[in-house]
């Protein structure tokens, strides 16, 4: 009950910190920020499914595929939404087309192929056991490729250009990854949920740092 109570709270908290994000949204439009309230969106969708079924197991395949779905489109609409702040507006709208592509191809995939249910809820709920062929590969390759953005990203940008606001978001994609590859081994302990919160905190902050520092520096780029 532990467990499922802190995804739960990180579900509200992931969509209360859309919500925030997309009336700043309507106010002064970024692409930037659009496509981080997506990630937002993934957050609170990957969170409530995890809720619904840490206790129980992932018992529906669909349920499933929308957590897959949510959980690798979180994590690429996040790498989208760094881009836009880390590179010029033209590369980084050429990235969004194709992370968007993956997407799409992803959601093809998940409908149309079958998912196993049959292993642990830590490594379904990994992305790692449940997927075989082009969803399996679709999944890996938007994990693995935004999530080297967003953490790279932040702290080759940090580093070089002294954006110090950047690093909460890497501090907070390592934290929630951390959880990730620890909760395998230790599936019904009670920080696995905590700890994913604190990396979306983190993450969600060093994101409106760093906007508000972009602004502040050049109020003309997309920041």
């Amino acid at each position: 009950m532990a467990v499922a109570t802190g995804f739960w709270v990180a579900a509200l908290t992931a969509t209360a910190l859309g919500a925030i994000m997309l009336a700043r949204q309507l106010k002064r439009p970024t692409p930037s920020r659009a496509w981080w309230i997506g990630a937002m969106g993934g957050y609170g969708i990957a969170f409530a499914t995890e809720a619904l079924t840490v206790n129980h197991g992932w018992s529906s395949a669909w349920v499933y595929r929308l957590y897959l779905e949510a959980s690798a489109g979180l994590v690429g609409a996040m790498a989208v939404g760094t881009g836009y702040l880390l590179w010029a507006h033209a590369l980084a709208r050429r990235h969004a087309q194709v992370m968007a592509g993956l997407m799409a191809a992803l959601a093809g995939a998940l409908a149309t192929h079958p998912v196993a249910l049959h292993y642990a809820w830590a490594s379904l709920d990994a992305g790692r056991q449940g997927l075989a062929g082009m969803p399996r590969l679709l999944y890996a390759l938007i994990t693995a490729w935004g999530g080297m953005v967003v953490v790279a990203g932040a702290l080759w940008s940090a580093w070089r250009q002294r954006r110090w606001a950047l690093l909460p978001i890497a501090a907070g994609a390592l934290t929630s990854a951390a959880a990730g590859v620890l909760a395998t081994s230790q599936p019904g302990e009670s920080w696995f949920a905590w700890a994913n919160l604190l990396g979306l905190v983190l993450i969600a902050l060093g994101y409106e740092w760093a906007s508000f520092q972009s602004r502040a520096a050049a109020p003309s780029l997309n920041g």
